[in-house]
């Protein structure tokens, strides 16, 4: 069973997860090995972290870099329109709800 710690980290990494949108454009070499560009975008704080590999900077890899740009603006896009949705159906119930419900 798991300890009220654990649970506690479960919960805290899951509503991190919650608010932070997260893309990573990953290409394998057999020989090089995992070469990574990853981008975290808190949504809470507008915070954006982004993790390259220098051959995503001036490797051969510099052309992914468009291609992972294009990918985080879609994901704020998608994200976006989620939240649109959440805020439209919580107003819809709100006005659906009899006189004094909620206060």
């Amino acid at each position: 069973m798991a300890s009220l710690a654990e649970i506690q980290q479960k919960l805290t990494n899951a509503i991190e997860n919650l608010f932070t949108l997260s893309v990573v454009t990953v290409v394998y070499d057999n020989e090089l090995g995992n070469r990574e560009l990853k981008t975290e975008v808190k949504l809470a704080t507008g915070d954006i972290t982004t993790r390259i590999h220098s051959d995503f900077i001036n490797g051969d890899l510099a052309g992914l870099r468009d291609y992972h740009a294009e990918q985080v603006e879609k994901g704020q896009s998608i994200i976006a329109g989620h939240v649109r949705t959440l805020v439209d159906l919580l107003k819809d119930l709100k006005g659906q709800a009899p006189e004094g419900a909620g206060e």
